[in-house]
């Protein structure tokens, strides 16, 4: 949504180096990313990606541009705290 619109004004305004560099670096940025991401995520955070993509969503609405890190975490928090809950005292009883 930015390096779209950036590239295209520098391609208009005639400087082609940097509107093919802008471009060039956000396509390769996205790609990384939506490769990289999840394959991240489930290794270190063993977080679901719908779970990420969920509080991202959550997190935007709730808290602004800052929600797209404090989102994930609380989600995560949260079922963390519900798969340990579960763990002690559900356990238990049986």
């Amino acid at each position: 949504m930015v390096w779209v619109p950036a590239a295209i004004v520098q391609l208009l305004q005639g400087d082609y180096i940097a509107g093919i560099a802008i471009f060039a670096t956000g396509l390769f940025i996205s790609v990384i990313d939506n490769f990289l991401r999840p394959v991240i995520q489930k290794k270190v955070g063993e977080i679901h990606p719908f779970l990420s993509l969920l509080g991202i969503v959550i997190g935007v609405s709730l808290f602004g541009l800052l929600g797209i890190v404090i989102g994930p975490l609380l989600l995560s928090y949260f079922v963390l705290t519900v798969q340990m809950f579960s763990r002690e005292y559900l356990s238990e009883r049986e």
